[in-house]
């Protein structure tokens, strides 16, 4: 799973809320990209997924997505997604065993 994590540097909200992934241990779970929304580098990016409000959080399995979040963000829904998406994900893999 892959978790894009459009914040910026200078969003309290933003550091707050990654760091709580990083302690919670969601990060263990998915594969964090951080995108500073306000770096020029990224803003095509940022405009292909509708970024308009940080933080906005998107985490997609293979190439759905499965949870996003814009603005606000709880961390235990995040931590259900990941949780339902990893328990569907090896459900489809026992059933083609």
């Amino acid at each position: 799973m892959r978790m894009l994590f459009f914040a910026s540097q200078n969003c309290r909200k933003c550091n707050v809320i990654l760091n709580a992934i990083k302690q919670s241990g969601i990060d263990k779970l998915v594969s964090l990209e951080y995108i500073d929304a306000f770096d020029d580098a990224h803003e095509k990016f940022c405009d292909k997924h509708d970024v308009d409000e940080l933080p906005h959080i998107k985490i997609y399995n293979g190439d759905k997505l499965v949870y996003e979040s814009v603005g606000q963000c709880d961390l235990s829904d995040i931590k259900i997604a990941c949780d339902q998406t990893r328990v569907k994900f090896n459900l489809s893999k026992q059933k083609k065993a």
